[in-house]
């Protein structure tokens, strides 16, 4: 079984960038993964095991699969929504993600693992 790639993410909570990953068939990423017909979910949590905070899905529109290009695109006005959604959260805010796909046939696999930190912003 190959390694999971860890990354971690920052945002500060009113900004709404997206964040583009690409996925490559290969080790030298010249072959990118053909995502026609793939889904995908990330979701954040404050640690493991306790309730996803953020739930994001290319169902709901937080997340973009870009075909035969390899790119998934989280969206960031949809990320900034959920955060100022879950009351929850008190700045700064660590927290645990990992990104799944699954395939035509129903193969999911993590592709992506890490921490994100979300930021308070000081300008109204």
């Amino acid at each position: 079984m190959a390694d999971i790639p860890e990354y971690d993410f920052s945002f500060k909570k009113g900004d709404n960038e997206d964040i583009d990953i690409f996925l490559y068939d290969d080790e030298a990423g010249t072959l990118p993964t053909d995502l026609t017909g793939w889904s995908a979910k990330l979701q954040l949590r404050e640690k493991e095991n306790t309730n996803p905070i953020i739930d994001l899905d290319d169902v709901a529109e937080g997340i973009v699969l870009g075909g035969v290009t390899g790119k998934i695109t989280l969206k960031g006005n949809k990320i900034r929504t959920d955060i100022a959604a879950a009351t929850t959260i008190v700045l700064p805010f660590n927290g645990v993600y990992d990104l799944e796909t699954t395939d035509n046939s129903e193969n999911t696999l993590t592709r992506l693992t890490g921490t994100i930190t979300i930021l308070p912003d000081y300008t109204a």
